[in-house]
């Protein structure tokens, strides 16, 4: 969902993690230079898979909006917060 070959920022990876805090069985690892969603979940043999999978893609679809906006509100923040240091 984020590819990391122009920016150079640690927070890209504290992001990751705060993204798996909060969203259930939807995982964010970073894999090379770009941030990738992931679901997870166990399964027990007696899911109906049709289900399963219209939830998971749900679900993938939530957590990419979620972390879209989580990302663009974080950064507006900063971006915010160094326009009125320059001032």
């Amino acid at each position: 969902i984020r590819d990391l070959s122009d920016v150079d920022d640690p927070n890209f990876f504290r992001f990751a993690d705060y993204l798996n805090a909060q969203l259930k069985y939807t995982k964010a690892y970073w894999i090379e230079d770009s941030l990738w969603l992931f679901y997870e979940r166990e399964l027990s043999g007696e899911e109906n898979m049709e289900e399963l999978l219209t939830r998971m893609i749900h679900r993938l679809n939530y957590a990419f909006q979620y972390a879209y906006q989580a990302f663009e509100e974080t950064y507006k923040k900063d971006d915010d917060i160094e326009k009125s240091e320059d001032q």
